[in-house]
């Protein structure tokens, strides 16, 4: 690129540049919109104040449209149109807000005397948006370089330098100036793919019969030519800002700097997740290259060719960003972007989206446990694949075996006194879940056998009772005459008149309800109460 020089080998134009005065912002009067303020980045290395987007708390707005937050009136000297403005300087966005949908805009506009509002004025003159580069921030929260450049139509002598912003996100901008130089010469597209290989059309006085134009000292192909107006192929070049030089065999010879900027390619790598449900709604993270503001994305079905619009929701980078889907039929689609340049960009054709039907929960026994975990239980629905996983809530289940297409026994995992849906998820697929559909426990202190009720029944277990079935939970117990599988108060007195001791350690089955008799017989050297069932 040319120094700053360049500018001035018009003699008939002055080079005019100006300091944004951090002062003497106009700032949209809504909490939440802008403020100029301290820098909160150390080590920005710029002035101790900043212009800062999206103070307090950008979330409290209608971001429906675009909004102004700032403008600065900027004073023109006398110059003959058209003129090409350069406006640089540092942005730095917030990490923390960078899931919102929001991109930061400037334009200038005719200098206006009314009062500030949220949604800004246009002036007198309509506004003319300036191309960023780069056209995404990253949101590392650092201060990164830009410019943003726009050739003027014959304008008044006082302009507004205007920020806009889409979105509740949030941004700080500092050492921002200003330079004018001659727009003679206007270049159409003002960007393009580093590819190169598009039309580009070249408009100047200085286009003469034999011309030759450059961008950055590679030469582009010349297309059409006639006096004023060149059409030319453009020539491949990194990605960034390029300089158009006009070059004329024993003529004058025009430079513009930073006059086209380079996109990178617009791809799509990879996405993830690779499989949805049907339904929609499923948040998908893209990476690939070139993604800017004005990005639309669309899922292509593999088999019909139907596109379907995908919302866009956040743009991270030129390398990330996040849509939503919406209802889709099952089946296999392919994602594509097509950016405000005309350009388009596909997922890899051996990387489909698959939208599958989740698997099926109809029900899940037992539906409780204690809280430690080491419940076996029982999934039956449908869909049931080799190698599914089962979540209780987002805790894997300990052991998992698919016996069929219909169930699936699990473990329980340890996990919080909570009552938790249950999930199944194929081996890449999306997951069917079931809300609600187990309890975690936890045992209280004195309930041996984890009912949740402390009675007499852990009074028994807890002395160590035996029966004849040992390995039984809850324990069949002869004295439960109402068979909810507790003893409680008035069983036991029933069942303590019921029963007749032959001797001491000794016991006779009798009619029920029986209860065991407390006895100093010791069985293994544990105090023993035994129950029996009548044969």
């Amino acid at each position: 690129m040319a120094d700053g020089a360049s500018l001035l080998q018009n003699g008939d134009f002055e080079k005019f540049d100006a300091q944004f005065n951090p002062t003497a912002w106009q700032l949209a009067g809504e909490p939440g919109n802008a403020s100029v303020a301290p820098a909160v980045r150390p080590g920005s290395g710029f002035g101790d104040r900043v212009l800062r987007l999206g103070e307090p708390d950008p979330t409290g707005l209608n971001w429906a449209a675009p909004v102004v937050l700032a403008r600065q009136a900027v004073a023109l000297p006398p110059m003959p149109p058209p003129v090409r403005v350069i406006v640089t300087g540092r942005i730095a966005r917030d990490p923390l807000l960078a899931g919102a949908p929001d991109a930061v805009q400037f334009q200038l506009g005719g200098a206006s005397s009314t009062a500030m509002s949220s949604k800004g004025d246009p002036g007198s003159m309509p506004a003319v948006p300036l191309a960023v580069w780069p056209p995404v921030v990253p949101a590392d929260g650092a201060f990164h370089d830009f410019f943003a450049a726009a050739v003027l139509p014959p304008t008044a002598p006082e302009l507004e330098f205007q920020v806009v912003k889409a979105g509740p996100g949030r941004f700080w901008i500092d050492g921002l100036a200003l330079e004018l130089e001659p727009g003679d010469l206007q270049v159409r597209p003002p960007m393009g793919p580093s590819e190169g290989g598009i039309e580009v059309q070249v408009i100047g006085p200085s286009i003469q019969p034999d011309v030759q134009v450059l961008f950055d000292d590679a030469p582009a192909n010349i297309l059409f030519l006639e006096p004023g107006q060149a059409v030319v192929q453009l020539p491949p070049h990194p990605a960034g800002p390029a300089d158009v030089e006009v070059l004329n065999p024993g003529g004058p010879t025009e430079r513009h700097v930073d006059a086209f900027v380079y996109l990178v390619p617009l791809s799509i790598d990879l996405f993830s997740p690779r499989a949805a449900a049907p339904e929609g709604g499923t948040l998908l993270e893209v990476q690939g290259s070139g993604f800017m503001p004005g990005i639309e994305m669309v899922a292509v079905d593999t088999e019909t060719g139907d596109t379907h619009p995908l919302s866009v929701q956040s743009i991270a980078s030129e390398q990330q960003l996040t849509v939503k889907l919406p209802p889709l039929s099952v089946g296999l689609y392919t994602l594509q972007a097509n950016d405000p340049m005309g350009r388009s960009g596909a997922s890899p054709a051996g990387s489909p989206l698959a939208i599958l039907a989740p698997p099926s929960i109809e029900v899940v026994t037992p539906d409780h446990g204690p809280a430690a975990g080491g419940t076996t239980v029982t999934i039956r629905g449908s869909g049931f694949e080799t190698g599914a996983k089962v979540f209780f809530g987002d805790v894997p289940a300990g052991s998992v075996e698919v016996t069929g297409p219909g169930t699936i026994t699990a473990v329980t995992p340890p996990n919080l006194p909570l009552r938790l849906p249950v999930t199944v998820q194929n081996p890449g697929g999306p997951p069917g879940t079931l809300p609600d559909a187990f309890t975690f426990e936890q045992r209280l202190p004195g309930d041996v056998n984890g009912d949740q009720i402390i009675d007499l029944t852990d009074v028994l277990l807890s002395l160590g009772a035996a029966v004849n079935e040992p390995s039984s939970v809850p324990l069949v117990l002869e004295a439960d005459a109402d068979g909810n599988g507790r003893i409680g108060l008035a069983e036991a007195i029933l069942a303590m008149e019921a029963s007749e001791v032959s001797e001491p350690g000794v016991f006779e089955a009798l009619p029920k309800p029986v209860l065991t008799v407390l006895t100093p017989a010791v069985t293994n050297g544990t105090p023993a109460i035994v129950l029996a069932t009548r044969v």
